[in-house]
Formats: structure tokens, C-alpha cells, sequence
């Protein structure tokens, strides 16, 4: 697939700042250094249901009418990989393992997906990864907490940037609970996979 709105679209990096019992949140390291790489600047979002909901919306306004792709990090301190998140679900729940799902916008779709080839990126991340690095994997749960609510809100607005002929996309991605050094070498990494899969499908 060739899609040259991709190639020319400007990157929107994203990370978490600390929260709950998490005093030290990695994918804030690992945007940063992601952002360096590419010669941008990220942006550190509070764990908050309202950011969430407003972020991608805010920055599509202040950005348009350029084409635009966000990129999302968040901490998943269960998870030994990398998870590209391939859906976000119309769900919310206030803390984790929490019984009362409540949806994310009543009347609004089920689920929302990346139109980007996930497959693709996570096949040239572990192409590229030395074999003592992490390994990257397609994860169908984003769970219900504040990442899921970033993605599906992020893909939402990029859905109606795309009904005004304007191309937008969003993609998250968990990293596990790892130290700041590792966390900035793997932004690192991740700034490259993108590089390559930008100019892979959009030249």
C-alpha cells in the first residue's frame, strides 16, 4: 500500500507522566527520546480521562490542515513486550481490575482500530532488535483504563479529520516497566521503526 499523506504527516508523539503506585513512568523516556530521534518534541500527558478525551482533538485544530500521525506510549507494568494495540474499546473503568465498566461515549462504536499496518511495524521492530532486547508483539487488549481511552478518543478525531478529506491516524503502544536507560534506548529504536515504515508506505 502506498500512501503518500503518511509520509508527509507530522508526527505527534506522546508519553505519561507518573501515577497510582507508578512513581517513575518509562514510555515519558522513551517518547522523549523517540521524539529526539526524529527531530521533534514530545508531548508528557497527565493520566486523566479528560486529556484523553480532548488531546488528539485540541492538536488536529491547531495543527490543520497538515496530515497528521499520532504515536501514544504508555506504562503496562504486567507486560514482559512491546504491545502495539491494534483496538481501543468503547469501555472505561476508573482503576484497574476494577468491576463497573462504564462506556467511553454513550452510543459511540464498540471498538475503534488504527487504520496502520500494525503487523508491519512490529515485524520491522523485531527485525531490527538485538537479541537481548525486548521483542514486540499485536496485543488486542488496551485494556479499559486511561491508554484505552487516549487511543479510542485519538482514533475517533482522526476518524472525522478523515471525513473532511484530511489525513489522520493514531497508534498505541504499551511498553513494560522497564529503567529509564533501556526506556531511552527503546524510543530510539521505535523512532526508527516508524522512519522506516512511513517511507516503506508512503513512497
Amino acid at each position: 500500500m502506498t500512501n503518500s499523506k503518511l509520509y508527509t504527516a507530522q508526527p505527534i508523539i506522546t508519553g505519561f507522566g507518573p501515577f497510582a503506585e507508578h512513581s517513575y513512568n518509562p514510555s515519558w523516556d522513551a517518547a522523549q527520546a523517540m521524539a529526539e530521534k526524529m527531530g521533534l518534541k514530545a508531548h508528557r500527558l497527565p493520566v486523566t480521562f479528560d486529556e484523553a478525551a480532548r488531546f488528539a482533538h485540541t492538536h488536529l485544530r491547531a495543527t490543520a490542515p497538515s496530515p497528521v500521525f499520532f504515536v501514544h506510549l504508555g506504562l503496562a507494568a504486567d507486560r514482559s513486550s512491546i504491545a502495539f494495540e491494534i483496538r481501543a474499546k468503547n469501555e472505561r473503568s476508573n482503576a484497574s481490575g476494577a468491576s463497573r465498566v462504564d462506556p467511553l461515549i454513550d452510543g459511540g462504536p464498540s471498538s475503534r482500530s488504527p487504520q496502520s499496518e500494525l503487523t508491519s511495524m512490529v515485524d520491522g521492530f523485531n527485525a531490527a532488535a538485538p537479541d537481548d532486547e525486548l521483542q514486540a508483539q499485536i496485543s488486542r487488549d488496551c485494556g479499559r483504563f486511561v491508554c484505552n481511552a487516549l487511543l479510542y478518543h485519538s482514533l475517533g478525531a482522526c476518524e472525522k479529520a478523515r471525513q473532511a478529506d484530511r489525513w489522520a491516524d493514531a497508534v498505541f503502544i504499551h511498553i513494560p516497566k522497564i529503567k529509564p536507560r533501556r526506556a531511552r534506548r527503546l524510543g530510539a529504536q521505535l523512532a526508527g521503526v516508524f522512519d522506516s515504515y512511513r517511507s516503506e508506505v508512503g513512497t
